[in-house]
């Protein structure tokens, strides 16, 4: 059995939830707690523990992060209503609740646990990396405690600025120098593990075995008007830990800083970074519903 923290910003895209979902279903992992971030950290915690209170395992402790990256400025959606300067989470659905507020920090609560048992723990990271920095930047050496840290993020083909380091320029690149052992699950190959209409629809078959991951789901494809490809992105990072369907080289990474370059990655061969390359899409997508399926069978 593994022993993992997962850091998230659940509740924008609709795959961390199903990555919480594969987690919870996977007797082979052992999640330590959950630690949330950007834009509305709080509430993001609240549909994490909800999704956990729906599992049984309210017992799993989950906290609050950074909401605003050190230097760059928050991103909006569209469809976002402010409240206090903060977005609402769109994927807090009906029949989630409200948590008091936390009184540990997800920054500190992360050091707490690596260094508490150095190269022990895996860091599964599958949002912008702020809270990871900020522990770093609290307690040196923390994240070279880590066994690893899977990382979805980066893109190693083009000049297209990945989603969870362009939010956070400064903290991604604080990680990639923190001395940790890095798998990087790049959006080059996320991007191929899609389900389709027909996985939609077995999802919805079994979603009472996967507390509000359906109605979240439906939340998504409304906010994206249906035409979206619905990619597996985290979950396929968490597959890191429990299958074999990626090709992988090391990397060394550069991560830009500058103007409209700003979150890009450049990547060359022969670095200590393990780099996705390839992905066996159909094998992972059909292996992801057998998985969640097998846990509604439980």
């Amino acid at each position: 059995m593994e022993d993992i923290l997962l850091d998230t910003d659940i509740g924008d895209d609709i795959d961390d939830a199903f990555a919480l979902a594969l987690i919870m279903s996977s007797p082979e992992l052992n999640l330590l707690g959950v630690t949330t971030v950007y834009r509305n950290a709080a509430e993001r915690r609240d549909i994490v523990k909800s999704v956990l209170d729906g599992y049984g395992r309210p017992d799993i402790p989950v906290y609050a992060g950074e909401d605003v990256p050190p230097a760059d400025e928050m991103r909006f959606f569209n469809y976002d209503v402010l409240e206090r300067g903060k977005p609402l989470i769109r994927h807090f659905v009906t029949g989630m609740k409200r948590y008091p507020a936390d009184k540990t920090d997800a920054a500190e609560f992360i050091a707490s646990q690596l260094n508490s048992r150095p190269g022990e723990i895996t860091v599964m990271a599958i949002g912008p990396l702020t809270n990871l920095a900020r522990a770093e930047r609290l307690y040196p050496g923390t994240l070279s405690n880590a066994k690893k840290i899977v990382f979805m993020g980066g893109q190693l083909v083009g000049e297209y600025r990945e989603w969870n380091i362009k939010c956070d320029v400064e903290s991604a690149r604080e990680v990639f120098a923190g001395g940790a052992r890095i798998v990087m699950v790049t959006r080059d190959v996320t991007v191929k593990c899609i389900l389709g209409a027909g996985d939609v629809e077995r999802v919805r078959e079994n979603c009472g075995a996967h507390p509000f991951l359906y109605d979240m789901l439906r939340v998504w494809f409304a906010d994206k008007d249906y035409r979206c490809a619905l990619a597996m992105h985290d979950a396929l990072a968490v597959s890191m830990l429990l299958g074999d369907f990626c090709k992988t080289q090391n990397v060394s990474v550069r991560i830009l800083t500058d103007g409209k370059m700003r979150g890009v990655t450049l990547a060359c061969e022969g670095g200590t970074v393990t780099a996705t390359v390839d992905v066996a899409a159909a094998s992972f997508v059909e292996w992801l519903l057998r998985r969640l399926e097998g846990y509604a069978k439980e």
